[in-house]
């Protein structure tokens, strides 16, 4: 009679998880080293560009704010600690208030809206952003939007 232990590595070594763990581990540590190619630079941005045309033309909703915002901070975590664009800064300082008013106006009506200096800025910032994307690898977008979404996410309601 087999004991639960024994049941236990039998059943392990029929798992396909345990099995391919090692070469997962292997493939993501290959991946995460390449370089973001252009065509991951526009699946990424193209979101972001059509949520701000939504909220450009009144028609933004949560969801487009946040995508923008997330592009924002991911951009933030990259300037300020993966040292790609600095000099970056005062752009993301301009965008990220044009954001807060972007909630202080959907808080006051309960519709999405730039002004011009803000849609300006935020533009001016997700072009600096699809440029720092190309200057990272996948391993480093990857920390960088999860510690944008650790430290730096908030919703319209908390901005």
């Amino acid at each position: 009679m087999l004991t639960t232990k024994h049941k236990n590595r039998r059943d392990r070594n029929k798992d396909p998880r345990h099995l391919f763990s090692g070469i997962n581990r292997l493939m993501a540590a290959k991946v995460s080293k390449q370089e973001v190619v252009e065509g991951d630079v526009d699946e990424m941005e193209l979101p972001v560009l059509a949520a701000i045309e939504c909220i450009a033309k009144g028609h933004g909703n949560v969801s487009h704010w946040n995508e923008i915002a997330h592009a924002i901070n991911q951009s933030w975590v990259l300037c300020t600690e993966g040292g790609v664009g600095e000099e970056a800064k005062p752009y993301l300082l301009v965008a990220q208030d044009a954001m807060k008013r972007v909630a202080k106006r959907y808080h006051d009506t309960g519709r999405f809206g730039f002004d011009e200096l803000g849609l300006e800025a935020v533009r001016r910032v997700v072009e600096i952003w699809s440029t720092q994307l190309t200057m990272c690898t996948l391993g480093e977008v990857h920390a960088a939007s999860e510690v944008a979404d650790k430290h730096f996410w908030k919703t319209p309601e908390t901005a």
